[in-house]
């Protein structure tokens, strides 16, 4: 069932190493080995498994990881192997068949679905409405909005 979340296109990533990366970049912080996979190789691996393959492994770029957290990798090479993924990312996001937004209600079966393989049955739990009662929920709410305006 995973597979029915993976083709959704990534828009945009902000993960926490983003932030790392540009304050290692602006001089803020200083490098130290340990917060090199965060702020560097993850998220752009991570970005560049979901472009391409549609698929995300987070096992496989393990041992690239734990040599850049031993200090195997200098700041000088970490940046350099960034920029130019950064680059084939670019090219990646352009080429990919990704949708360009999320779709909700698949992302929420999927996740109802894994609710039920841990939790057991949700049925009492969870509200599914049919696509009528949730556009009437929607427009009371919207009524709801401005109904100091009437």
């Amino acid at each position: 069932m995973v597979e029915d979340v993976n083709d959704e296109r990534v828009a945009a990533f902000n993960g926490p190493g983003v932030d790392q990366a540009a304050a290692l970049a602006s001089g803020a912080v200083q490098y130290e080995t340990i917060m090199g996979p965060a702020a560097y190789g993850v998220s752009l691996t991570e970005v560049e498994m979901i472009l391409v393959e549609q698929d995300i492994d987070l096992q496989r770029n393990n041992d690239q990881l734990k040599a850049i957290r031993r200090g195997e990798w200098t700041e000088e090479r970490l940046s350099s192997w960034c920029a130019e993924k950064e680059s084939h990312l670019e090219r990646a996001y352009a080429e990919s068949a990704l949708r360009a937004t999320p779709d909700e209600p698949r992302i929420r079966a999927l996740l109802l679905h894994c609710l039920e393989e841990h939790y057991g049955t949700l049925e009492g739990c969870v509200v599914n409405p049919d696509r009528a009662v949730e556009a009437l929920r929607n427009i009371e709410a919207e009524l709801g909005r401005v109904r100091d305006l009437l």
